[in-house]
């Protein structure tokens, strides 16, 4: 019953004693526990890595260079989506298997390599003759380098001496980047720049990753182990990560939609590039403040709870943008949905370090986030077929919003099923 007190801990505790658990000061054994040496993440190295997650977070503004791929290659919205698509599941597949080098690809050096391939990987897009090319490039080269940038940078955040904070911010760093290169990129393909326009995100990723590769070990010190949740996690709890699993899919699907044809989306409604630009930001920064907006809340709410409110907001975004013949409101949907996502994205890890400890959520969490990754497969390419099929997004709205109310009952039945446990009496 041990692991299942300091899981119900995790889980159940309030939030100024979840942070303190965290420190490492805390008294050994007080709750089961027992001392670890952890390597603290030094400000230098959070800093790194927030920079890397920024330039990886390029991969959000994607739906920014649609019109200059359709352009370069003459393909379809169905092809548009693909390559998100691609990018999505070799992000995934790389956020599974980094944690699993053997520690060849940890830690800021393996940062810096994964950045720097990245970097590579961009400027082929750049240069890209043929849709195949660029597919395999962009969707698949640097799909995976952002994903294993992303988890590398979560590990860092986790090893923070303050990963509740930590780790949802730099979640947003990865959300701030699509905020910014999304709009740029915009901008420079309707100034005639192409494919070039990928170079906004080659240029910062390649000098964060010569940062990386000298930033440089973390000190060592010892931490409180709380229990063992994470050792037996996979067989003791695999009904709950099957349930975050799911969850994470279904809420994730509105969300990547949104971020992979939101450029088309909009401007399928009668949106100048100029609104669209704007919209584009607008959806970044509620990404952006939907991730930071979780440190905040976990101060106050349960973990679990974060999801469904999340859930609950992006059904709201869902019926505005779906509804809304102006596309300044469809926007605005659009950038409601974002948020939510945002909450999604930062509350999934968040909940997963609450029930495993920081010192296990990259390996962890790269199994969940293999949800993520379905996700991401299957809404842009989906709505994209829908789009070219019927001419419009109405389809891929109702698909978004069935999977958004999914995942808000899965929710609301998952926080009930902890609450009615034995395990958390």
């Amino acid at each position: 019953m041990a692991a299942a007190e300091n899981l119900r801990f995790r889980l159940e505790a309030p939030p100024s004693a979840r942070r303190r658990a965290f420190k490492p000061d805390s008294p050994a054994g007080s709750r089961g526990g027992m001392r670890i040496p952890m390597a603290f993440a030094s400000p230098l190295q959070l800093s790194v890595a927030g920079s890397l997650m920024f330039s990886a977070g390029g991969l959000y503004g994607w739906s920014a260079v649609i019109p200059a791929i359709q352009s370069a290659f003459h393909s379809s919205a169905e092809q548009a989506g693909m390559v998100f698509s691609f990018a999505i599941v070799a992000f995934s597949a790389s956020v599974f298997a980094v944690p699993r080098t053997g520690g060849r690809l940890a830690g800021m050096r393996g940062g810096g390599f994964i950045g720097a391939a990245g970097a590579l990987f961009l400027a082929i897009s750049v240069y890209s003759t043929s849709y195949p090319m660029f597919l395999a490039a962009f969707g698949v080269g640097f799909g995976a380098a952002s994903g294993g940038i992303y988890i590398v940078a979560l590990d860092v955040a986790g090893r923070a001496r303050t990963p509740w904070l930590m780790v949802p911010v730099m979640i947003a760093a990865f959300g701030l980047g699509g905020a910014v290169f999304g709009p740029l990129m915009r901008l420079l393909v309707e100034a005639g720049a192409g494919l070039a326009s990928l170079a906004a995100i080659a240029a910062p990723l390649l000098l964060a990753s010569v940062v990386a590769l000298g930033a440089g070990g973390a000190a060592t010190a010892e931490i409180e182990e709380l229990g063992d949740a994470a050792a037996g996690g996979f067989a003791g709890n695999r009904l709950r990560i099957a349930l975050v699993w799911l969850i994470f899919c279904l809420g994730s699907m509105a969300g990547l939609m949104v971020l992979g044809l939101a450029s088309s989306i909009v401007e399928t409604k009668g949106a100048p590039v100029l609104l669209s630009s704007a919209i584009l930001t607008g959806i970044a920064i509620g990404n952006t403040a939907g991730r930071l907006a979780v440190g905040a809340l976990v101060r106050l709410v349960l973990p679990r709870s974060i999801i469904a409110v999340a859930t609950a907001i992006i059904a709201i975004g869902i019926v505005i943008a779906w509804q809304s013949p102006n596309p300044m409101l469809v926007g605005g949907g659009l950038v409601v949905i974002a948020a939510g996502y945002g909450l999604v994205a930062s509350g999934i890890p968040t909940l997963t370090g609450a029930m495993f400890g920081a010192e296990r959520l990259g390996r962890v969490f790269s199994v969940v986030f293999s949800a993520w990754g379905v996700a991401g497969l299957t809404a842009p390419w989906l709505a994209g077929r829908l789009f070219d099929r019927q001419g419009d997004y109405g389809w891929a709205f109702l698909l978004a919003m069935s999977a958004t109310v999914s995942a808000l009952l899965l929710s609301l039945a998952f926080a009930k099923q902890l609450a009615g446990s034995r395990d958390f009496r």
